[in-house]
């Protein structure tokens, strides 16, 4: 059955590649996304289709890294943005993307007198919103924490980081932890607002 789809995967692609050399870029391009990177994926997904107005695009942002990866392997799937490490990637074209820093948003309302720097134990006083303890981001969290003694207790858990942004909007909403992914974060380690980890997560794209 696997040979059967990679014969069918092969022809579709030649299939696509005379198209495209007549009237451009055509098809369905299928990408895994765990859900972490859901909100990221525009990066790559906008250019894809500036550049190619007649290709469509099918994004799932449900899937842990090693789904995708087992997807693709099937040929369920074209491409995908996974965390990298511990992934058997053998065969596969991997392209590192970023770099991840876990960093603490919250409204001026939750920090009146602070300063923008927090300790790890001032931070955990504030009603925290973090992601569920399956995911990366919380569990890479947790292991920083780990490692000061502390145990985040979150008013809040989700699986989504538009629902973190979401807590994040109300004035007395909870804090929220979260992950910028590519964006820039230069405050100190030690700070609240910072790299939560000397493990930093490295997603990355996988055809």
């Amino acid at each position: 059955m696997l040979w059967a789809r990679r014969i069918l995967a092969d022809r579709d692609a030649l299939k696509q590649e005379v198209t495209a050399l007549q009237s451009g870029l055509t098809g369905r391009l299928r990408l895994g996304v765990v859900r972490a990177a859901s909100t990221t994926a525009a990066l790559l997904v906008d250019p894809f289709c500036a550049a190619h107005p007649l290709a469509q695009v099918g994004l799932v942002t449900s899937l842990r890294s090693a789904a995708v990866v087992e997807q693709q392997r099937r040929y369920e799937l074209d491409g995908g943005i996974i965390y990298l490490d511990g992934q058997d990637t053998d065969g596969l074209l991997v392209t590192p993307l970023y770099m991840e820093r876990q960093v603490l948003i919250a409204s001026t309302d939750l920090l009146p007198g602070r300063s923008p720097s927090l300790s790890w134990p001032e931070a955990f006083e504030l009603p925290l919103c973090l992601l569920n303890q399956g995911m990366r981001g919380r569990q890479t969290l947790d292991a920083a924490m780990a490692e000061h003694g502390l145990v985040a207790t979150p008013q809040l858990e989700t699986d989504s980081v538009a629902a973190l942004y979401a807590q994040w909007a109300p004035a007395d909403g909870p804090a929220s932890s979260r992950n910028p992914g590519p964006e820039r974060c230069d405050h100190r380690p030690e700070s609240a607002c910072s790299d939560s980890t000397s493990r930093p997560s490295s997603p990355g794209s996988c055809w």
